[in-house]
């Protein structure tokens, strides 16, 4: 998933978990309204954004580039954060966001 903020690229140091799962919930609402027709689920998007700042994360992330062709074989650069991420919480907030995401994803 390629995420962006103001048109720009996320950089491992700007993917925070609120940005991390605030893209995630809105990426899962849409499918959800457009392939599922569950308009309803977009309803839920920013109380679980509200509830990702509670979220603390350790990561080893780094930014990736890599070239790639179009169909008209114009050459394209991409770029991407990889790496592992891991997501801590309280049991309340973990609660609290399981029916959103245990479902979906």
């Amino acid at each position: 998933m390629r995420l962006q903020h103001q048109w720009k690229p996320l950089i491992s140091a700007n993917l925070i978990p609120r940005a991390l799962l605030a893209a995630l919930a809105r990426r899962i609402s849409l499918v959800m309204e457009l392939h599922a027709g569950q308009p309803h689920r977009g309803q839920a998007v920013p109380e679980v954004v509200r509830l990702a700042e509670g979220l603390h994360d350790q990561r080893e992330l780094h930014w990736h580039n890599w070239q790639r062709y179009s169909s008209r074989q114009q050459e394209m650069t991409l770029g991407g954060v990889l790496g592992s991420r891991t997501l801590y919480a309280n049991t309340h907030i973990l609660a609290m966001m399981w029916p959103w995401f245990g479902t979906m994803v």
